[in-house]
This record gives structure tokens, sequence and C-alpha cells, in this order.
């Protein structure tokens, strides 16, 4: 079954909600949320040896290709 763009955005809601809860923040606009939780994810590549910009290019041709 294919997801629509608003299922995406709405699985991405639920997971920068739960950010918001575990770091104890709320930001309405979800700005600062997206913000620090890509500099996690940032921080977590390089934990893990991941080259978080061509994973960044790869989820830009994924959006790009289901917009």
């Amino acid at each position: 079954m294919s997801m629509s763009n608003r299922e995406r955005a709405n699985r991405a809601k639920h997971a920068l909600c739960s950010y918001q809860d575990l770091v104890g923040e709320v930001d309405p606009s979800f700005e600062a949320t997206v913000s620090d939780l890509l500099a996690d994810i940032r921080h977590f590549c390089d934990d893990h040896n991941l080259n978080f910009d061509d994973l960044e290019q790869r989820a830009l041709r994924h959006y790009h290709s289901e917009s």
C-alpha cells in the first residue's frame, strides 16, 4: 500500500512530538525541534560512522520522487 505525503508528514510530526517529550521542550512551530533533532542526528551519524551529507542527499531525492 502506498503512503500519502500527508501520512508521511503525520509520521514525522509524531516523531517530532516524541523528541519534544524526550528533551522536555515544546515548540509549537516545530522550527527549533526540527533544527535540534537534525543536529542530534548529525551527532549520531558521527558516532556511527555514517555520512550525514550523503544521507541527506538521499533523503532529498526520496522527497522529490514522492512530491
